[in-house]
């Protein structure tokens, strides 16, 4: 079974954001909000039905009210994020969404915000992020946009999660103080995320199982599955590292070395999950999951001595 492309729910995020901000006289960066966000920086996966290869989940709104409150945006979010898993299973959750969300929904427009929903827009838009702007007086009909062309599109389904945007006075954020955020959220999803979402794998165990599951299959691990994977991954480290390059120099001498350093890495992976798309033999593959598996811990310790540093 081929897998259909997803899109990448993080950088739809960021995207989102960004809009957000631009609307309200603000000028933002979308490299910086998907860093702040700690989305390049730790991933976690959750099972497919029937898939070998897990994918990834959409955990990168972990701290996303700190994270957007860093660029003058406030979020409320209708209910925790770790809420949403299995939402979409549930057969009673379209009448309870329409029950209860649609009403709140409502008089958020009503009172003049928009709000930030995950899911159920129109199957002809490649999104899962998008921002709700207008809503019928019978709920009937939600309208918004969303990243993929930021023109009406409808809210067809069920949104799995939805944040109240209360306010937003754009602010720009320090590099420091971006990075310090993504760096905080990256080491306490890798610390405690397995918790936080029951059932969601962290990168490094996923590396692990594919280099077992290499060993056992070669390259029929080469799939559509793996390929898209990496595919996110690439985008996110590669926006990541470009954050940090263009900003290197707003740190102090000590810490530009480890900024300097936690860059030089995303690099590397960059190029590892280049190599890994590019469908290289059974042997290669293997050697590329091992470099891969040794970057994603090399930058979750560059992380952890950045934030050390930074809380002296």
């Amino acid at each position: 079974m081929t897998r259909k492309p997803a899109p990448d729910s993080a950088i739809n995020l960021a995207e989102c954001l960004a809009h957000l901000i631009n609307g309200a006289g603000g000028s933002a960066d979308p490299n910086a909000i998907l860093t702040a966000l700690g989305a390049g920086l730790a991933f976690f996966f959750r099972e497919v039905p029937g898939e070998e290869i897990p994918e990834l989940a959409e955990c990168h709104d972990f701290a996303l009210p700190e994270a957007a409150g860093l660029f003058g945006i406030r979020l409320r979010a209708m209910h925790p994020p770790r809420a949403r898993f299995g939402l979409s299973e549930s057969a009673e959750f379209a009448g309870h969404f329409a029950d209860s969300y649609v009403p709140l929904i409502q008089r958020a427009i009503e009172n003049g915000q928009q709000v930030l929903t995950l899911h159920g827009w129109s199957s002809t838009s490649s999104t899962t992020w998008g921002i709700v702007e207008r809503c019928e007086q019978d709920g009937d009909a939600i309208w918004g946009a969303v990243p993929d062309r930021f023109e009406p599109t409808q809210l067809s389904y069920p949104a799995l999660q939805c944040y109240v945007v209360e306010e937003i006075a754009p602010v720009e954020p320090t590099a420091e103080a971006v990075l310090a955020r993504g760096a905080e959220t990256a080491l306490n999803l890798n610390a405690r995320g397995t918790v936080v979402y029951p059932g969601l794998l962290t990168g490094e165990t996923v590396l692990l199982r594919l280099i077992e599951l290499h060993a056992a299959r070669g390259d029929q691990l080469s799939s559509d599955g793996l390929i898209e994977v990496i595919n996110q991954m690439e985008h996110r480290r590669a926006q990541t590292a470009a954050y940090l390059e263009q900003h290197v120099s707003d740190w102090d001498a000590t810490t530009c070395v480890a900024v300097k350093t936690l860059a030089s890495s995303l690099e590397k992976d960059v190029e590892a999950c280049v190599a890994l798309q590019n469908r290289p033999d059974a042997h290669a593959i293997k050697s590329h999951l091992e470099i891969r598996l040794g970057l994603d811990r090399t930058i979750l310790r560059d992380l952890a001595s950045i934030s050390s540093s930074d809380g002296q």
